[in-house]
């Protein structure tokens, strides 16, 4: 806008210029021909700044019982762009719905809604899709898994799984330790063979781990190994956690994971992601 000003400043000087020059009776002549150019183009800029959308009604502030702000819109001058409500169940966000108040597991969008009432649409931090979110898990179907993600502070309530070690081939996969997200059970010794076609090699990661804190001696381990059986170069011990996050990387096409656990004491245990990654 600043260069805008600054081109009819220069504008009219150069024009003025020219009427100098002319005779009496041209420059009344050209004096009227810029003062309507000038006049024109004050104008086209003042409407330039002005409302972008027709539409719009703006003010300071919408009233939100007759009308609703619309972000899309452009007002100037830092004003809202206040559009009508022809519906009392009308909201601006396209997944979200105007309810009196939100659910436990949604939340109230920045936009309005008619009548006094929210728009509200689904928490963006369900991610996870098989959470049953609630404020505490059943300890003995059900578990919290801490890589699941609840609005609201609840937790992220899934079934034990009662899986003890297991065989994988496909490229892509998962499992965790015995009763996940619930606590493991004691005494076992779970062995996972990850077996992926030759010319591949596999990546592991573990989204949540979580084992019985050593002391002087270490109950509760899980060793990974570069190969198919325990014979074979140990590529990571880990016992304790939190270890979220951390990863193990094969050299061929085959990795073994072994969990063992002690006679008392249980703790979450360990959920894995796995990929196979053909080698260069």
């Amino acid at each position: 806008m600043k260069l805008n000003a600054a081109f009819l400043v220069v504008f009219t000087v150069l024009l003025t210029c020219q009427i100098v020059e002319g005779t009496r009776k041209q420059q009344l002549g050209r004096s009227w021909y810029v003062k309507d150019i000038i006049w024109s183009k004050f104008r086209y800029y003042m409407n330039k700044s002005g409302p972008k959308n027709t539409d719009c009604t703006c003010k300071t502030n919408c009233d939100m019982d007759n009308e609703r702000k619309d972000d899309n819109g452009m007002c100037c001058r830092s004003q809202e762009c206040c559009m009508p409500c022809n519906d009392t169940l009308q909201c601006t966000s396209l997944n979200g719905k105007c309810q009196a108040s939100c659910e436990e597991n949604e939340n109230a969008t920045d936009t309005a809604c008619c009548d006094g009432l929210k728009c509200c649409e689904m928490a963006l931090c369900t991610d996870d899709t098989d959470c049953n979110c609630k404020t505490e898990c059943d300890g003995v179907i059900e578990g919290e898994d801490r890589g699941g993600f609840c609005c609201n502070n609840l937790k992220c309530c899934k079934p034990c799984t009662g899986i003890c070690g297991g065989n994988f081939t496909e490229l892509i996969g998962s499992f965790a330790s015995t009763n996940y997200p619930c606590n493991y059970s004691n005494d076992q010794d779970c062995f996972y063979m990850i077996s992926v076609p030759v010319g591949y090699t596999v990546t592991l990661t573990f989204t949540t781990f979580l084992l019985e804190l050593p002391s002087l001696m270490e109950f509760d381990f899980v060793d990974i190994y570069d190969g198919e059986s325990v014979n074979d170069p140990l590529l990571l011990h880990l016992t304790g956690g939190p270890f979220d996050g951390t990863t193990a990387q094969s050299t061929a096409n085959k990795m073994l994971v072994r969990f063992h656990s002690d006679i008392v004491d249980g703790y979450p245990g360990f959920n894995v992601n796995y990929i196979a990654t053909i080698t260069g």
